[in-house]
């Protein structure tokens, strides 16, 4: 009986044995984010070169910009749930770049019939409201048009040109309650005068008056003579009369200019939300097409 129990201890650490040796051997699923590819196209609605195109530009935006960029396209986003499926679909397969994931997706979500952006750490100073409109309206020409290999490339080829330009100098991020959160240029700031240094600029500003005063009065006397010339005996005003002529008015109306609501200029917030997994993205959905 003893042998029987022992046997079959046996065979259980064996049987385990193996299991865990199969386990061990399979391999490991790497996420969509630890590979090379950038371009995701579940839908099924691009041809093999239009993806190599989208994979080569994308290419080139990585290493320009060293941020992240991608392009999906599906089926499976539940009806108004486009942006958080963009959001979800970057956080959770390991896209980004730095400590705050940088990047930006393009998702054309066939279920909703919609372009989305969603956009990510640094990303998000550079998509702002307007430029995120901007974006979504180019994607929409082409999806329109059923051209949807076109649409995800004249979009990246529009932030581009976004990202040459820059963050707007007055750039800021606004959550959803309100929070602001500005951007500052690498500019330094004008140095403040410590209360030291103001005293003695005011010092050294009060001794050069008044050896400027003393060298103009110097200037001014009559040499080795103590006449004095008395102004109030010697001067009277008398006014004698005084009239105001009307000539002419002269009115000059000009438009007043909207905000500028691009780089440069005011209107340049990033709204952002948070994610399912917590984490802060800019990003929006366009009109149906």
């Amino acid at each position: 009986m003893d042998k029987l129990k022992s046997m079959k201890r046996r065979y259980i650490i064996i049987a385990a044995f193996l299991l865990i040796a199969a386990a061990l051997s399979l391999p490991i699923a790497a996420s969509p984010g630890e590979g090379g590819s950038r371009v995701f196209d579940y839908a099924g609605l691009m041809y093999d070169d239009d993806i190599a195109r989208l994979e080569a530009l994308i290419s080139n935006l990585r290493a320009a910009y060293d941020m992240d960029f991608v392009v999906l396209t599906s089926y499976d986003a539940p009806e108004g749930e486009s942006l958080a499926y963009a959001d979800d679909f970057y956080d959770y397969n390991g896209f980004g770049t730095g400590s705050e994931g940088d990047g930006f997706l393009f998702f054309i979500d066939m279920n909703n019939r919609v372009p989305t952006i969603s956009t990510c750490g640094l990303m998000i100073r550079y998509v702002t409201d307007y430029r995120l409109g901007v974006l979504l309206d180019t994607a929409y020409e082409y999806l329109a048009e059923g051209a949807f290999a076109d649409a995800a490339y004249m979009t990246l080829a529009q932030l581009d040109n976004f990202l040459e330009e820059g963050i707007p100098s007055d750039q800021y991020n606004i959550d959803e309650y309100g929070n602001i959160d500005y951007y500052y240029d690498s500019t330094p700031p004008a140095r403040a005068l410590t209360g030291g240094e103001f005293l003695i600029a005011l010092v050294i500003g009060l001794v050069c008056g008044l050896i400027l005063l003393g060298s103009v009065k110097h200037r001014y006397e009559l040499k080795g003579s103590t006449y004095s010339y008395n102004v109030p005996s010697n001067t009277t005003v008398k006014i004698t009369g005084a009239t105001d002529t009307y000539l002419r008015t002269n009115v000059i109306r000009t438009r007043k200019q909207p905000a500028n609501k691009g780089g440069g200029g005011g209107g340049s917030r990033s709204s952002t939300h948070r994610s399912s997994s917590g984490r802060s993205h800019g990003g929006g959905s366009g009109r149906r097409f």
